[in-house]
């Protein structure tokens, strides 16, 4: 096989114009992004945002417990569990305990790291103040943060409190504070036993909340103020910073890079969508998408139900059941047993009654047996094609619209379809404004980083993005991926990524882009603004219409959607067909379409020569840098060379798409290999094969 590969380049004109093309083609993108960026050189691994996380093993628990704060930090880590021990010991609770509620998947809680830091280093040293944290994304911290939230009125994060010294004996001081409580409070405690009685009992000082001034006055978002944080601790507990020096910095968000939401593509941000070494090469299929989707779906439900928000659960998983491409009997049945069983006072309840129907329909809870380590020991989700909640969120929302314009476009439901939507009458059953509305209901209910929440809310109600003026199918998918883009770019500058997180990447969709943009190093001049990016800054670098059909075939898969090529326009028909070539490409090896180019790329035959007075100085340039770009790939895939060979269509490769359903005795979620060995092709049992 070694002879094989080396020899054959050689001996097959084919491959070796293939290598030359993807070495020039290679280069010639490198040349126009080192044009565009002028940066330093970065590694080419998966960029993803958010701090770093910590696996800390609090004192008095047998388990570590995920955090954002390190172990032995100025920021101490905390579980519902060490919580109520410091709050009834009879030396810690004369102290006041400064404690913050968060989600780790929460980027508004990323922001508020260095918030939270700060101010603990500004009355770090005083004996009366304890500043604490609490994940309350890790379930074993789920019911101590949910009567955290009765008690204080919290609903998102992050959320501060203050919970004050104890005052006279326990007896009387809780008959005290219970009789303060709101009514709904005071409802649950009286349905409470045993030892959640006792947990919310103890809990019960953590009552005052920190609410920003801006909040207030209805004012736009800015960055969190540690400054503002600490005189709140000071005017409520009459305690002042030691260290108030430490104040001046806040959130560090100087020397970042300001985007330009028009300007030519840059490093790729999106690189985990690519198999490793493969760019364009898409490392998942549309199934394993949905799979994680479902599983993401179960994993929001289980964190963020409350009684309020029963309606809103019915409401979504009834609305997937009619539009989700699979599983639609199954979300019917969970929202029937909801609608049944009514709005639960008590998430443990609702928790019990999702992981039954969850089990029953065959899709695992994302902490379950894909980890490496116990489930107690990780408390943290895995996913096959994302990793974490807001990206299961997102990719739950993009399935869902651009199956309901798939279906919307073609009148018909899509090859394979598992929803309950009826035949011919799709279109008529799902309307565009109706699928707004999901996303809106979803996010609103389930989203748990409230300023996240509380800007995309202001952007749906201002009609930002062309959400009141997409009239079309074609534009309900847009939509979203224009509120998807402007939210990237904003997270990306927080964190200084010195990467390009618009989507789909260049390499993913180099028709997408437009041309003179790319291969000029345009950037239509243009600025992050402070407040929402507007459509035309989002469209500058885009053709729309080749993103949706990119959506289609990245969410749904173009042979899936039942149309007939006259229903489209003569471009729409290019476009499809287009895309279509390129899963071919794809499937068999073939080298992608070059730059700029909607056809594929021509095979080269024996019979063609090089162009007439081509120099042999060229020539001699052009071997070198041949057998340099060779020898550079074996050591990029550390002289793999069946990886080489497959790059250049060498050795055959098989593509499969999986079915929604759980993985067992290490089922890849593909196609049964004796299938595949029976001779049946790939395309043959599922259309949309990848």
């Amino acid at each position: 096989e070694f002879s094989r590969v080396w020899t054959m380049p050689w001996a097959c004109p084919h491959a070796l114009a293939r290598a030359v093309w993807a070495i020039v083609a290679c280069a010639d993108l490198a040349a126009v992004r080192t044009a565009n960026a002028q940066l330093p050189a970065l590694p080419s691994v998966p960029w993803q945002p958010g701090p770093d996380r910590y696996s800390v093993l609090v004192p008095g628990s047998k388990q570590p417990t995920l955090s954002l704060y390190p172990p032995g930090g100025i920021v101490g880590v905390a579980t519902g569990s060490s919580l109520c021990s410091a709050l009834r010991d009879p030396q810690d609770s004369r102290s006041w305990h400064f404690l913050e509620l968060y989600d780790h998947m929460c980027p508004h809680c990323w922001y508020a790291v260095p918030i939270v830091t700060d101010v603990a280093r500004a009355f770090h040293g005083h004996p009366s103040l304890r500043v604490k944290s609490l994940n309350c994304h890790v379930r074993s911290n789920a019911e101590a943060c949910f009567f955290l939230e009765i008690i204080s009125g919290a609903v998102d994060y992050p959320t501060f409190l203050l919970c004050p010294p104890r005052k006279g004996t326990p007896p009387h001081a809780d008959e005290e504070a219970v009789r303060s409580l709101p009514h709904r409070a005071q409802g649950l405690l009286r349905r409470l036993k045993g030892s959640q009685r006792a947990t919310f009992m103890q809990l019960l000082r953590c009552r005052r909340r920190y609410i920003e001034p801006h909040v207030r006055r209805g004012a736009e978002d800015p960055f969190l103020s540690a400054r503002a944080v600490a005189e709140w601790v000071t005017a409520s507990t009459g305690i002042r910073a030691i260290h108030a020096e430490t104040l001046n910095q806040g959130a560090d968000f100087t020397d970042r890079m300001v985007p330009n939401p028009r300007a030519a593509p840059g490093r790729p941000g999106w690189l985990r969508d690519d198999k490793a070494g493969s760019p364009g090469v898409p490392a998942w299929v549309p199934g394993q998408r949905w799979f994680d989707a479902l599983r993401g779906f179960i994993a929001l439900l289980h964190q963020g139900y409350r009684e309020s928000r029963h309606q809103a659960a019915v409401d979504c998983a009834w609305y997937l059941a009619r539009n989700f491409p699979v599983k639609g009997r199954e979300l019917g049945q969970l929202a029937q047993m909801l609608r049944k069983q009514g709005p639960l006072a008590q998430p443990d309840a609702f928790r019990e009654l999702l992981q039954s129907w969850a089990r029953d329909t065959g899709i695992p809870d994302p902490l379950e047996g894909l980890s490496e380590v116990t489930k107690e020991a990780s408390e943290e989700e895995r996913y096959l094609t994302c990793s974490g909640s807001p990206c299961v969120m997102w990719t739950l929302m993009h399935i869902t619209l651009t199956a309901v314009a798939a279906r919307g476009l073609s009148g018909r439901t899509l090859l394979g379809d598992e929803s309950l939507a009826d035949g011919d009458q799709v279109a008529k059953t799902t309307g565009i404004r109706e699928a707004m509305l999901f996303v809106k209901t979803f996010v609103e209910n389930f989203l748990s980083c409230g300023r996240c929440k509380a800007n995309f809310l202001r952007d749906y109600h201002s009609c930002a993005y062309g959400r009141c003026t997409s009239s079309d199918f074609r534009a309900l998918p847009i939509w979203l991926w224009r509120v998807h883009n402007a939210v990237s770019i904003r997270v990306a500058l927080r964190h200084k990524a010195q990467v390009d997180r618009r989507w789909p990447m260049y390499e993913d969709c180099p028709t997408c882009w437009r041309k003179e943009l790319v291969m000029g190093g345009q950037s239509y001049e243009r600025r992050l603004r402070p407040s929402t990016l507007s459509v035309e800054d989002l469209d500058a670098p885009f053709h729309t219409d080749r993103v949706f059909w990119h959506m289609v075939r990245t969410y749904i898969g173009v042979q899936r959607v039942a149309f007939e090529l006259s229903d489209l326009s003569h471009d729409e028909q290019e476009e499809v067909q287009a895309v279509l070539e390129r899963e071919r490409a794809i499937a068999a090896g073939e080298p992608l379409p070059p730059p700029g180019s909607l056809a594929p790329a021509a095979h080269p035959t024996s019979t063609q020569a090089p162009p007439p007075g081509w120099p042999m100085r060229n020539l001699a340039i052009a071997i070198p840098a041949l057998a340099s770009g060779v020898l550079g790939l074996l050591c990029y895939h550390r002289c793999d060379v069946s990886r080489v060979a497959q790059m250049f269509g060498l050795v055959e490769r098989t593509t499969r798409a999986p079915m929604i359903r759980t993985p067992q005795d290490e089922d890849d979620l593909g196609e049964d290999n004796d299938r595949l060995r029976g001779g049946d092709h790939p395309r043959e049992e599922d259309p949309a094969a990848e």
